[in-house]
């Protein structure tokens, strides 16, 4: 889009009238001032809800104004000159353009009991206008794999803090505070696997005495992200002052560019190639989760494990592939994939108690056909997936 093409927030903040770019800047102060608490709490290490709720701002309550004055919203707007009883029409203006969400609902007040309330939430539209109308830059939306800039500060300090990572419990040293924990769960939470790793250690207090610590540091995959996209958060976050990498890495990115290169034609997505590699890797060392199960199930009432349980091929379980994967979708690409099957499912007895009814259940085992592929492409997704495919071929 150039310069010449307004962008949809402009045309929308340009197509309201004075009175509705009124409310709508003033929702969204409040809006942004809640935003703002949220971080302080959840940097403390404080409860918050969710986003639905705190994000609601309180616009009316159905009370004689003289008695229980204005709500905070409606005293911005008439500190600014807006006195007027038409408040309906605009919020409902806004409604229709789908910039806000009014819920009406009722709240308990002493002494008087149940009475009725007015709340609005502003939209992804709503508050993408009112920026604009503010004259703010929209947060930077990283590309696809990347974190944003509040979760990527967190990794950059336990990058840093290295192996002896950071104090994951109340310690009065801020420079060895843990971030938050909601923020270390999304780093724990990650699709491609955990960017953390929790551990206890003997550590000594302000007292010098040595005790248990529960403490967190970057894992190896947390450790490599990092050092991969270090150049592309640069360019995100150009302000941020990131730690260098440790040293050189193979296949680091330059910067964004590299997200916005197409994936060659005879390669699956980076989601398809996890399960890909993991397929690979219970072949090489010969390990399948049902096929233990199976085992230890007829050991523990001393019978003889079944020749049917020794030939359950090495796979996974379909839920095993929604943990990996966070979809079963990928079977599907990959059965159905174009160039052949490179997995497929094959049934098989899951218990001593399926075998004796003669029932069965899928599991996903790689074809010769995904093997050839990954021997052919291991290079290719080496460059186009360097965390992916990290540990493919070792």
């Amino acid at each position: 889009m150039n310069a010449a093409t307004p962008t949809p927030a402009q045309r929308t903040w340009d197509e309201l009238n004075a009175r509705q770019r009124l409310y709508l800047s003033t929702i969204f102060e409040f809006d942004q001032a809640a935003e703002s608490d949220i971080k302080r709490r959840s940097a403390k290490r404080m409860a918050v809800p969710p986003a639905a709720e705190w994000r609601q701002v309180t616009y009316d309550i159905d009370l004689p104004k003289e008695a229980a004055g204005y709500s905070s919203v409606q005293l911005a707007v008439r500190r600014r000159g807006e006195h007027d009883t038409g408040s309906g029409s605009t919020l409902a203006a806004l409604r229709r353009r789908k910039l806000v969400t009014v819920t009406y609902d009722q709240v308990y007040v002493v002494p008087v009991g149940m009475v009725d309330r007015i709340r609005v939430r502003l939209t992804a539209a709503g508050r993408a206008a009112a920026r604009h109308g503010a004259g703010h830059t929209a947060p930077a939306a990283p590309p696809a794999g990347l974190m944003t800039r509040w979760s990527l500060q967190a990794l950059a300090r336990l990058y840093t803090a290295g192996e002896q990572g950071l104090c994951n419990e109340s310690t009065p040293d801020r420079a060895d505070a843990a971030p938050s924990w909601n923020t270390l769960l999304r780093l724990q939470q990650r699709r491609d696997g955990s960017l953390i790793d929790t551990f206890a250690a003997d550590w000594p207090d302000q007292h010098k005495r040595m005790l248990r610590q529960h403490r967190v540091r970057a894992s190896a995959l947390g450790r490599r992200h990092f050092e991969i996209h270090r150049a592309c958060y640069l360019e995100l976050f150009p302000d941020l002052d990131l730690p260098s990498a440790a040293a050189p890495v193979e296949g680091a990115h330059t910067g964004l560019a590299d997200h916005r290169r197409p994936r060659p034609k005879d390669l699956v997505r980076d989601t398809d190639l996890r399960l890909l590699l993991a397929l690979a890797e219970l072949e090489e060392t010969g390990r399948c989760y049902l096929r233990e199960v199976a085992t230890e199930e007829f050991r523990r009432w001393g019978d003889e494990v079944p020749a049917w349980v020794e030939e359950i091929p090495n796979g996974l379980l379909r839920w095993q592939v929604k943990d990996l994967t966070r979809t079963e979708k990928t079977i599907d690409r990959l059965t159905g994939h174009p160039g052949g099957p490179l997995a497929e499912q094959v049934e098989v007895y899951a218990s001593a108690r399926n075998w004796q009814a003669g029932t069965t259940t899928g599991l996903i085992v790689l074809t010769d056909l995904g093997r050839k592929h990954l021997a052919a492409h291991l290079a290719d997704y080496h460059r186009t997936y360097p965390e992916t495919a990290t540990t493919a071929g070792e």
